[in-house]
Protein backbone atom coordinates (compact mmCIF):
# COMPACT_ATOMS: atom_id res chain seq x y z
CA UNK A 1 0.00 0.00 0.00
CA UNK A 2 2.93 2.07 0.74
CA UNK A 3 4.84 1.19 -2.11
CA UNK A 4 1.59 2.54 -4.58
CA UNK A 5 0.96 5.86 -3.11
CA UNK A 6 4.84 6.77 -3.21
CA UNK A 7 4.35 5.88 -7.04
CA UNK A 8 1.46 8.49 -7.30
CA UNK A 9 3.20 11.06 -5.36
CA UNK A 10 6.52 10.47 -7.49
CA UNK A 11 4.17 11.02 -10.49
CA UNK A 12 1.80 13.75 -9.67
CA UNK A 13 5.48 15.83 -8.59
CA UNK A 14 7.40 14.71 -11.58
CA UNK A 15 4.16 16.28 -14.08
CA UNK A 16 4.03 19.04 -11.90
CA UNK A 17 7.39 20.19 -11.62
CA UNK A 18 8.33 18.98 -15.52
CA UNK A 19 5.16 21.43 -16.54
CA UNK A 20 6.93 24.96 -14.85
CA UNK A 21 9.31 26.55 -17.27
CA UNK A 22 12.29 27.98 -15.80
CA UNK A 23 14.15 31.09 -16.43
CA UNK A 24 17.64 32.31 -15.12
CA UNK A 25 17.44 36.31 -14.96
CA UNK A 26 20.99 36.62 -15.85
CA UNK A 27 19.94 35.40 -19.79
CA UNK A 28 17.29 37.58 -19.78
CA UNK A 29 18.40 41.29 -19.29
CA UNK A 30 18.90 41.95 -23.51
CA UNK A 31 16.52 44.74 -23.79
CA UNK A 32 14.95 42.86 -26.82
CA UNK A 33 14.76 39.69 -25.05
CA UNK A 34 11.43 38.50 -23.66
CA UNK A 35 9.71 35.17 -22.68
CA UNK A 36 6.64 33.86 -24.68
CA UNK A 37 4.32 32.13 -22.19
CA UNK A 38 1.32 30.23 -22.63
CA UNK A 39 -1.97 31.29 -21.18
CA UNK A 40 -2.74 29.99 -17.89
CA UNK A 41 1.18 28.33 -17.95
CA UNK A 42 3.34 28.47 -14.30
CA UNK A 43 7.06 30.42 -14.47
CA UNK A 44 10.01 30.66 -12.39
CA UNK A 45 12.60 33.29 -12.57
CA UNK A 46 15.80 32.03 -10.93
CA UNK A 47 17.92 34.55 -9.45
CA UNK A 48 21.36 34.65 -7.44
CA UNK A 49 21.50 36.34 -4.16
CA UNK A 50 22.72 36.43 -0.58
CA UNK A 51 20.40 37.49 2.03
CA UNK A 52 22.66 36.90 4.73
CA UNK A 53 24.59 39.53 3.41
CA UNK A 54 21.55 42.34 2.83
CA UNK A 55 21.64 41.28 -1.05
CA UNK A 56 17.92 40.60 -1.29
CA UNK A 57 15.81 40.50 -4.89
CA UNK A 58 12.21 41.43 -4.66
CA UNK A 59 9.28 42.35 -7.16
CA UNK A 60 8.64 45.77 -7.55
CA UNK A 61 4.92 46.77 -7.25
CA UNK A 62 3.45 43.10 -6.93
CA UNK A 63 0.06 44.86 -6.75
CA UNK A 64 -0.08 46.90 -10.00
CA UNK A 65 1.38 43.63 -11.78
CA UNK A 66 -1.72 41.46 -10.39
CA UNK A 67 -4.11 44.79 -11.39
CA UNK A 68 -3.23 44.36 -14.58
CA UNK A 69 -4.92 40.51 -14.94
CA UNK A 70 -2.13 39.00 -16.99
CA UNK A 71 0.51 37.66 -14.59
CA UNK A 72 -0.36 36.92 -11.17
CA UNK A 73 2.62 35.98 -8.59
CA UNK A 74 2.57 32.67 -6.25
CA UNK A 75 4.92 32.94 -4.13
CA UNK A 76 6.00 36.51 -3.11
CA UNK A 77 6.47 36.97 1.33
CA UNK A 78 5.61 40.22 3.41
CA UNK A 79 8.50 41.71 1.55
CA UNK A 80 7.58 41.22 -2.24
CA UNK A 81 10.60 38.71 -1.81
CA UNK A 82 10.20 34.48 -2.46
CA UNK A 83 11.69 31.55 -1.43
CA UNK A 84 15.24 30.91 -1.09
CA UNK A 85 17.17 28.02 -1.38
CA UNK A 86 20.61 27.58 0.25
CA UNK A 87 23.26 26.70 -2.54
CA UNK A 88 25.75 23.70 -2.41
CA UNK A 89 28.66 25.79 -4.19
CA UNK A 90 29.45 28.99 -2.47
CA UNK A 91 30.82 32.15 -3.79
CA UNK A 92 31.21 35.56 -2.63
CA UNK A 93 28.38 37.31 -4.58
CA UNK A 94 25.48 34.58 -4.19
CA UNK A 95 25.26 31.87 -1.25
CA UNK A 96 21.74 30.25 -3.25
CA UNK A 97 18.96 30.99 -5.86
CA UNK A 98 15.55 32.54 -5.14
CA UNK A 99 13.18 31.58 -6.79
CA UNK A 100 10.24 33.77 -8.29
CA UNK A 101 7.01 31.72 -9.46
CA UNK A 102 4.32 33.32 -11.61
CA UNK A 103 1.09 32.08 -13.35
CA UNK A 104 -0.14 33.79 -16.49
CA UNK A 105 -3.54 34.36 -16.96
CA UNK A 106 -6.44 31.84 -17.99
CA UNK A 107 -8.10 34.28 -20.26
CA UNK A 108 -6.18 37.24 -21.66
CA UNK A 109 -3.25 37.66 -23.76
CA UNK A 110 -0.60 40.12 -24.37
CA UNK A 111 2.62 41.97 -22.96
CA UNK A 112 3.69 42.21 -19.35
CA UNK A 113 6.91 43.36 -18.08
CA UNK A 114 8.35 42.21 -14.27
CA UNK A 115 10.79 44.25 -12.78
CA UNK A 116 12.65 42.56 -10.25
CA UNK A 117 14.85 45.28 -7.41
CA UNK A 118 18.04 44.17 -5.64
CA UNK A 119 19.05 46.00 -2.69
CA UNK A 120 22.01 45.88 -0.27
CA UNK A 121 22.48 48.69 2.03
CA UNK A 122 24.40 50.97 -0.02
CA UNK A 123 22.54 50.23 -3.68
CA UNK A 124 19.98 49.59 -5.53
CA UNK A 125 19.51 47.98 -8.88
CA UNK A 126 16.28 47.02 -11.37
CA UNK A 127 16.53 44.72 -13.70
CA UNK A 128 13.37 44.19 -16.26
CA UNK A 129 12.28 41.57 -18.38
CA UNK A 130 9.25 41.37 -20.89
CA UNK A 131 6.68 38.63 -20.78
CA UNK A 132 4.12 37.34 -24.05
CA UNK A 133 1.27 35.63 -23.25
CA UNK A 134 0.97 34.02 -26.25
CA UNK A 135 -2.53 31.45 -26.74
CA UNK A 136 -0.36 28.78 -28.64
CA UNK A 137 -1.83 24.99 -27.27
CA UNK A 138 0.85 23.10 -25.10
CA UNK A 139 2.67 20.36 -27.18
CA UNK A 140 4.37 17.51 -25.06
CA UNK A 141 7.16 16.06 -26.81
Amino acid sequence: MNRIFFLFLFIFIFFSVKSEKLFRLVDLLDKDSYIPIRQGEVFIIEVEGNPSQNRVWSVEDPKTLISRDLIFPLNLDEHDSCTFYISETKSNFANGIYHFRFITSKRNLGHEEITFVFKTVNQRIQKTINIHIINQPKIDL
